[in-house]
């Protein structure tokens, strides 16, 4: 299987915590951050970190990752991301519901 990028959510302090249970579990090239862990590993494997960990909240695979400037620049990103061209990928049946939900994660304020 081939491996990805994810991010394992959790609370502002277990950061550490999650990274020690990752790694025991695993997972490769764990990196902490401001109420989240980096990791990567395969699909087998991110089914076994959303069964095992208990200091993870949900387990988050990433479709695009960019910099914005501002909140228009945002907007402008996310509405070129090629939803369909990912969605028939994942083969996900989003496309027949006709909306998509979006989870952010803002590491610094804007100017």
């Amino acid at each position: 299987m081939e491996n990805f990028n994810m991010v394992a959510k959790t609370l502002f302090g277990f950061e550490e915590l999650l990274a020690k249970e990752l790694t025991q579990l695993g997972a490769q090239e764990v990196k902490t951050g401001v109420r989240s862990v980096s990791f990567v590993g395969d699909k087998g494997f991110m089914y076994k970190a959303n069964m095992a960990l208990r200091t993870a909240i949900k387990i988050l695979k990433p479709l695009k990752t960019f910099h914005i400037k501002n909140e228009q620049d945002l907007y402008d990103k996310i509405y070129k991301i090629p939803w369909k061209i990912i969605c028939q990928k994942m083969d996900l049946w989003l496309l027949m519901l006709q909306y998509i939900q979006i989870n952010l994660s803002i590491h610094n304020t804007l100017p």
